[in-house]
């Protein structure tokens, strides 16, 4: 999936390096990533959610 142009996203990242903006990430290990999908699902997810190996 992809929002916006390169240089939106060039703009983003300049934002958030002038600003400090820090992204939200909920972290779910590979065993619980059925509680991710759930989340994501029952609109719990703020940010991202990553689910690592």
């Amino acid at each position: 999936m992809s929002a916006g142009s390169r240089r939106e996203l060039h703009d983003v990242f300049e934002l958030a390096r002038n600003t400090g903006i820090r992204p939200e990430v909920v972290r779910y290990p590979l065993e619980r990533v059925g509680d991710a999908i759930d989340a994501l699902h029952n609109g719990q997810i703020v940010g991202r959610a990553v689910v690592l190996p």
